[in-house]
Parts: C-alpha cells; sequence; structure tokens
C-alpha cells in the first residue's frame, strides 16, 4: 500500500543559538519531524503546483521540530501566497551573503555585514527574466 503525501518538505538553513547557520536537508528534516519519507514531497525555491494540501515543514530557529497541530475541524492550514522576485548576493570580500526582494538592479551595493560597497557580477544568467 502506497502512503499518502501529506507533507512538503522545504530544506533550508537553521539559525544556532550561537550565530551560526547549519543547512538542513530534507533527509535531515524527515528525521528532525520524525515523518515517513513515503509521505513527502520535497520543495526549493518555489512551492510545486498541487501542493496546497500539504503541511509545510521546514527548518526552525528555535529546533522545535514537532509537527504542527490541524484543528479538529480542519483538515489543512491554508496560507496566502504572493510572488516575490528574491535576489541573491554574495560578498566579494567577506563572502558573506544575504538577499533583496524586487531589487532594482544598481552599478554598485553595500555588503551588510563588512560593509564594503563593489561592483554586482550578475550570475545564473538561465534563471534571469
Amino acid at each position: 500500500m502506497t502512503d499518502t503525501i501529506k507533507y512538503l518538505i522545504k530544506p533550508g538553513y537553521e539559525k544556532k543559538p550561537d550565530g551560526s547557520y547549519n543547512f538542513m536537508s530534507a533527509e535531515d528534516l524527515i528525521k528532525a519531524y520524525k515523518v515517513k519519507e513515503t509521505e513527502c514531497k520535497i520543495g526549493f525555491s518555489s512551492v510545486p503546483v498541487g501542493s496546497s494540501k500539504l503541511i509545510l515543514l521546514t527548518t526552525r530557529d528555535d529546533g522545535d521540530y514537532k509537527l504542527p497541530e490541524l484543528p479538529s475541524n480542519q483538515k489543512t492550514i491554508k496560507h496566502k501566497s504572493y510572488t516575490e522576485i528574491l535576489f541573491h548576493f554574495t560578498c566579494g570580500n567577506c563572502a558573506n551573503w544575504w538577499s533583496i526582494g524586487d531589487w532594482i538592479p544598481v552599478p554598485k551595493l553595500t555588503c551588510p555585514v563588512c560593509s564594503s560597497k563593489l561592483d554586482i557580477e550578475q550570475g545564473n544568467k538561465e534563471f534571469d527574466l
């Protein structure tokens, strides 16, 4: 018998108490939430089509990997969604990264970590709009 897909696993970074970040893979999240792999679908940068009835399981900065409780009169929890273009940057000086939503291109950006103001080198041309 095949298990029904119940969960959308979204890998990502969790912030540790010491301020560092740890990447949680899909396998790490499945173990942390103690769910069956056969009940999971894996999503990355965007939520797959047809997954609106799935329960999202993603990283938690508080380390509390309990399954979300659903109200007894509700089979799924729904969220409102919107589309955002998100730009990711890596500092050429300190190698830290940050993101800006709906960014308007400018020739130089200042790193929020080390304050280096550098030119922008565009990457990932296959994803450009």
